[in-house]
């Protein structure tokens, strides 16, 4: 299970962090779940007690970069490095990351950059086929990287965590397109299974009129947000504890499967 926490559509971050993060923390504690949340640093300068409360109830934190802005050659080192840095300020030493809008440079060297700032695991890349995010043969579970540019950093493996969204069957792992295609994702789900790993938005809780999306991908993904979401999402969580899935944080999956 896998949280993004950031400042997408204009979210209001006070109802973020007062309103829904006690309210999905609480919810996980009553149903075992442990996740991963991927945190922008760069929210730490107002809310680092609060983020600290995640770690403090038995969660991973993990780095969504430090501003959320799409990584580009001039500033991927910058948002992968500092924004490590910034939760090692704070005493909070995180393993993986997560890329803004799964958007990176050329993967090798996207790769060559996470390991080199020290994080043993990467969620960077998804398989949407169409779209920007064009990877039609890339692994549907956790794999080592490999790759010249990671031959010349560190010797320690990096392990890649792909998000196998909008792959049949069964793709529709964000929460954010499992509600847009609501009821068939629930359906799909029932009859193929859940695919590995899950991702949600804090923001997709907040009632989409005191939301902003820009352009029509955000309101797309910016439909059924609010109290709708939270519904489905519920119903989701049911279907896992009927299919016996036990969810765990990124870092706890991978030591399962020997791959830490």
């Amino acid at each position: 299970m896998s949280v993004d926490l950031e400042t997408d559509l204009g979210a209001d971050l006070e109802i973020v962090f007062n309103d829904i993060l006690p309210r999905i923390l609480d919810e996980f504690d009553s149903r075992g779940i442990k996740a991963t949340f991927f945190v922008v640093s760069d929210l730490l300068k107002n809310y680092s007690k609060e983020i600290k409360e995640i770690a403090r109830r038995g969660h991973e934190v993990a780095s969504h970069s430090r501003t959320h802005s799409f990584l580009n050659f001039d500033n991927s080192w910058e948002e992968i490095n500092s924004s490590r840095l910034d939760f090692l300020d704070v005493g909070i030493d995180v393993s993986g990351f997560r890329a803004p809008g799964y958007v990176t440079v050329s993967d090798h060297k996207h790769l060559a950059m996470v390991k080199r700032a020290g994080y043993s695991y990467d969620a960077s890349f998804a398989a949407y086929l169409p779209g920007r995010y064009f990877r039609p043969l890339i692994g549907r579970r956790p794999y080592v990287a490999h790759g010249d540019e990671l031959k010349k950093s560190e010797s320690k493996k990096l392990i890649e965590m792909p998000m196998p969204t909008l792959i049949w069957p069964s793709g529709l792992n964000g929460l954010s397109y499992f509600k847009l295609f609501y009821p068939v994702s629930f359906w799909i789900a029932r009859l193929f299974g859940m695919r590995y790993m899950f991702y949600l938005h804090l923001w997709e809780f907040i009632d989409v009129s005191r939301l902003k999306p820009n352009g029509i991908f955000e309101k797309l993904i910016a439909c059924g947000c609010g109290d709708k979401a939270w519904k489905i999402f519920m119903k989701y969580l049911d279907l896992a504890e009927k299919q016996s899935v036990k969810f765990v944080s990124c870092k706890e999956y991978l030591n399962s499967k020997g791959l830490s």
